[in-house]
């Protein structure tokens, strides 16, 4: 893959994080998952499909988002779900920082 392809990838993934832990932070509002969650979910997956181009490290913590932002949806459960994938968005912001 040509290294600029890369770069931008990667930093439409650390854009994509930021918007996914922004959403899992305001999904810790009571109801508020409800709309915040019409863009993690798509994100995550999104993040998901670059993690798989771009084999930039982020790929184990980007199918464990996916899964957290999907189990997020569970009343009783996603708050806990929401906590972890606001630690694994960051973890990956972390990673991606490093890239671009």
């Amino acid at each position: 893959m040509n290294p600029q392809t890369a770069r931008l990838l990667n930093l439409i993934q650390l854009i994509s994080e930021i918007g996914i832990a922004a959403g899992y932070l305001i999904g810790m509002i009571p109801l508020a998952y409800a709309w915040s969650g019409t863009w993690v979910v798509p994100l995550a997956v999104v993040n998901l499909i670059i993690a798989l181009l771009t084999s930039n490290g982020t790929l184990v913590m980007t199918i464990i988002n996916v899964v957290l932002s999907l189990v997020s949806w569970i009343p009783i459960v996603g708050f806990v779900t929401r906590i972890g994938g606001s630690i694994v968005s960051v973890i990956n912001i972390m990673n991606l920082r490093q890239r671009v």
